[in-house]
């Protein structure tokens, strides 16, 4: 409506109807004002502002500037486009035109930033249809005062492909932006290229480009990119406003950038060397399907070039509104005017580094002919006093366990009975681990000076894996399954270096029987058919799978380092010195295969390696599978054998079935199933031969063994069961249990080996074959001064995570008439506290190291539960430490610690613990008590 008044051709009528309705709508909208001021108090100013330039009123300047600053205020860019062209018209009608035309541009370009396309075409017609004649020259040829030459600004090296948008040209469009820039958009780009080029430092010089360009067209997503000395372009700086402008110190790779939309238009910039400057991103097909992906509409990418035509950078921008014309023009002068600055910012860096490189190969050549010189010295010391190491260790490790051992074969070779053979027996293996473990160590040593040598001898696969077995089954027997198995195409005797491989897998299998709680521990071997042989040679592939506490990827890194574990805590849980698989590497290494490992935290880990060996074929090979193809014989008549195979391990019924090929072998996982299978076998003929039961009980065994006797069926009765079992504590203690007095079962130990099967099957079928608990010592008497002084009575909290050291405190606090109540670390210590009214404890002793909460850590919560409970007396808690260091002590006294003591408790600190602590109240600590 006033737009109609100004142009004078309405009736008086209809003149004075338009402004009684002009301020009609004035007055209702300002009743919003008060409620709603961010939405309506720029439309208002704006009207006001309006109606005071139709009345000639001077206010109109002051109007037009408090509409546009309340739009600037409440971010509305529609409002304040608006503001901006209607108060450049008002200066045009007053004569003021420069200033009038640049208000009414600035206007558009607010328009332009949210994509109002039709507004932004109305408004430039408005100006084009006053547009002034064309210039003599064109406004941008211009000495430039930085340069020698005469240069046209816009001329830029022939992109390979320019891609703007579909609606307009790209050549007419920027020929008519340049023609309504004006002086002062050339002196802005003038200026800012000075800014840029100031700063020989690149970092600075890039920052201060991403402002300016941030800030001149409003972009909602900045960046520049610049070439590396490796040839890869790499993001330099990146603004989003109104964050400021962030300089990253260790650049990422244009390939990984985040954003799709950004990476793909950078990388066509780059490529093609064309500018991108696209309204709609998603109409241009080549970049539509990252547009989806992306929060941003439209984008500007202009490349940066060298003197010579080169490009090394680029500036990135982006927004969910449209850019003017105009902007593009303007970044494009200014990225060849800055061009200048960054290029010499690069050949500066690039000097430096160059000086840089050049002092440090200068300084590490001078270092390097010192080292060298000290080096030799100091590896004729290191080697002298390695090698009487080595024989010190050896004499000092291995003199009393060969005396041990000694004094068992000894023993072994008088009258034992069968329980006695096997404790015999057993502590030999035992003996013999131990003295593999100190060779362990020893061989370390040899692998790092390359002294060790391989000695190849020939043996069965089958022995090699059961005698690891053997050893580490009494460890795993009661708390899981822990099984191997062969597969048929693995030869049956090689050649190769059996005490390494044998090595590496006690180190292997150990470490899984040691982490894993429960579950199983499986070894399986099998040729591995992915490396290639030559004739009469295999790759042989064990496999180690576990249901452990297994490994994140950080920590399978520092599994192969030696001395190193996975986690410290798994140290003091678990024990090890961490140089078993840094052992095993270098000896699978040494013998030509490789080793690896694949874990997943919480589930379960599974270790591999591969060896090369040959086949071998020997008299004592033959002699060996002679003897079980004639056991295998003599038990295929009359018949071939009827085993029935319960085992809950899948892996021991595939072994099991392979070392019985040729019989006729069923397999049941539960004593249940064995159960049912034997009603239905009554009416089979040729009858069932042997039951082979995989079961720690021998209670199971004797269930079967009943079971079986009281089926009705006759041809069951010859049916006999061999209970497969591992030796322990109990069975080698000669526990009644473990006797063969239960008709029909005959008991084996683990694990199972060919040759003693098939034999124990042979004589079976031919009828004619025949914890200590210590003792406590008695109580000491209190002493009188003990008795006159002492307070501290009643229960005792201690979290302690070694079981001996546990023990020894417990001991030393019952001696005294104290309730101790022990816990294993300090979550479970906290919990305990928890558990019990304020007051039921009167001390409590927390180890400083413990896994999963140390003293520190548990001493920390109690004082917060205590604060939030509104305890009246706290409870005293006393560090027990093995580390001496007043550092220790420091830092358990500032955790709220009342005292300090170190391991072993001494007679002493007893006596200061049972007179300190007790009835008598303790005030918390300082810093505790302003917590």
């Amino acid at each position: 409506m006033i737009d109609c008044i100004r142009k004078g051709e309405l009736p008086p009528n209809r003149y004075t109807q338009y402004m009684k309705q002009i301020e009609t709508n004035q007055s209702y909208i300002r009743k919003w004002i008060s409620p709603s001021p961010i939405n309506n108090s720029a439309w208002v100013a704006l009207v006001d502002a309006e109606m005071a330039s139709l009345l000639n009123s001077p206010d109109a300047f002051k109007l037009y500037d408090v509409a546009v600053k309340l739009s600037v205020n409440n971010d509305w860019l529609l409002e304040e486009g608006w503001g901006l062209f209607l108060q450049g018209s008002h200066f045009i009608r007053c004569g003021v035109e420069g200033l009038g035309s640049e208000l009414q541009r600035r206007g558009i370009s607010r328009q332009s930033q949210w994509g109002a396309r039709g507004i932004v075409y109305h408004l430039s017609s408005l100006i084009d249809d006053r547009s002034p004649l064309p210039l003599k020259r064109h406004i941008f040829s211009s000495d430039v005062a930085v340069q020698t030459d005469s240069v046209l600004i816009s001329a830029t090296p022939p992109p390979d492909e320019d891609i703007y948008p579909q609606s307009k040209s790209s050549s007419t469009t920027e020929e008519d932006v340049i023609n309504k820039l004006t002086a002062g958009d050339l002196a802005s780009i003038l200026r800012w290229s000075k800014d840029i080029s100031r700063d020989i430092n690149l970092s600075l010089a890039l920052q201060r480009l991403t402002e300016i360009a941030t800030e001149n067209s409003g972009s909602q997503s900045t960046c520049v990119v610049i070439a590396r000395e490796a040839g890869d372009y790499t993001v330099a700086t990146s603004m989003l406003p109104p964050e400021p402008c962030q300089v990253h110190e260790n650049p990422i790779s244009v390939r990984a950038i985040p954003d799709p939309l950004q990476r793909a238009v950078i990388q066509h910039a780059l490529n093609t060397k064309g500018r991108v400057y696209l309204d709609d991103v998603t109409a241009e097909p080549r970049f539509s399907s990252e547009a989806r992906e992306s929060p941003h509409r439209s984008v500007i990418c202009l490349p940066i070039f060298s003197n010579r035509g080169q490009t090394f950078g680029a500036v990135y921008l982006a927004s969910r509104y449209a850019f003017s014309p105009n902007t593009v023009t303007v970044l494009t002068l200014l990225c060849e005017q800055a061009s200048i600055g960054i290029s010499n910012a690069l050949l500066f860096r690039s000097v430096q580094a160059g000086t840089r490189e050049n002092l440090k190969m200068i300084a590490a050549q001078r270092d390097a002919l010192e080292a060298a010189r000290k080096s030799r010295e100091d590896a004729l010391k290191a080697t002298k006093i390695k090698s009487n190491f080595l024989a010190s260790m050896s004499h000092e490790l291995r003199t009393p366990f060969s005396s041990f051992y000694g004094l068992l074969d000894i023993l072994s070779g008088t009258e034992l009975n069968n329980g006695q053979r096997e404790i015999v027996t057993t502590a030999k293996q035992s003996c013999e681990l131990l003295l593999k473990i100190i060779d362990s160590i020893l061989d370390y040593s040899k692998l790092e000076a390359s002294a060790l040598k391989l000695e190849y001898s020939s043996f069965a696969v089958e022995s090699l894996i059961a005698d690891c077995m053997e050893l580490l089954l009494p460890m795993a027997a009661k708390k899981l399954d822990l099984s191997f198995d062969i597969e048929p195409k693995v030869p049956p005797w090689v050649t190769a270096d059996y005490a390494r491989i044998r090595q590496v897998l006690m180190n292997l299998i150990g470490n899984a029987v040691k982490f894993t709680i429960n579950g199983f521990v499986r070894v399986t071997c099998s040729v591995d058919h992915n490396t290639s042989s030559t004739q009469g040679e295999a790759h042989l592939k064990f496999i180690i799978q576990d249901t452990g506490i297994g490994l994140s990827s950080s920590d399978v890194e520092l599994l192969f380092v030696p001395f190193q574990q996975a986690d410290s805590s798994s140290t003091r849980r678990f024990g090890g010195t961490g140089l078993g698989l840094s052992i095993s590497r270098q000896l699978v290494k040494l013998m030509g295969g490789a080793i690896g490992v694949q874990s997943q935290l919480g589930v379960g880990s599974m270790f591999w390696f591969t060896i090369p060996v040959k086949i071998c074929d020997s008299e004592e090979s033959k002699d060996a599978l002679a003897e079980i193809d004639r056991l295998k014989l003599q038990l295929m008549k009359p018949h071939p054998l009827r085993v029935l195979v319960t085992s809950k391990s899948p892996a021991t019924v595939s072994l099991l079935n392979t070392m019985l090929s040729g019989f006729f072998i069923a397999s049941v996982s539960s004593i249940e199933e064995a159960q049912e299978h034997l009603r239905n076998a009554t009416t089979i003929h040729p009858p069932l031969d042997f039951v082979l039961l995989d079961d720690q009980s021998e209670h199971r065994a004797d269930e079967l063994a009943r079971f079986l006797q009281a089926l009705p069926a006759d041809t069951l009765k010859d049916t006999k069961i061999i209970h497969l079992y591992t030796p322990t504590t109990d069975s080698l203690s000669g526990h009644s249990a473990f006797t063969n007095d239960t008709p029909g079962v005959v008991r084996m130990t683990k694990p199972p080996r060919s040759g003693r099967l098939l034999q124990m099957l042979a004589v079976l079928k031919n009828p004619s074959q025949n914890k200590i608990i210590p003792s406590g010592g008695e109580a000491q008497s209190e002493d009188q001064k003990l008795a006159e002084n002492r307070s501290l009575f009643g229960n005792v909290l201690i979290a302690e995570d070694n079981p001996v050291a546990q023990k020894l405190l417990i001991k030393q606090l019952e001696r005294h008439d104290l309730h101790v109540i022990a816990t294993s670390n300090g979550e479970e210590a906290v919990t305990e506290w928890e558990s019990h009214e304020p007051g039921y404890f009167s001390v409590a002793l927390f180890d400083h190291h413990m896994p999963i909460c140390d003293g520190v850590e548990a001493c920390k919560r109690v004082r917060v539960l205590e604060n939030k409970r509104r305890v009246p007396v706290l409870l005293p808690i006393v560090a027990l430490s093995a580390d001496c260091q007043e550092s220790t002590k420091q830092l358990c006294l500032s955790a709220g610690m009342n005292s300090f003591f170190s391991k072993p408790l001494k007679k002493s600190d007893l006596y200061s613990l049972l007179c300190t602590f007790g009835t008598r109240p303790v005030k918390p600590p300082d810093d505790m008590s302003s917590s």
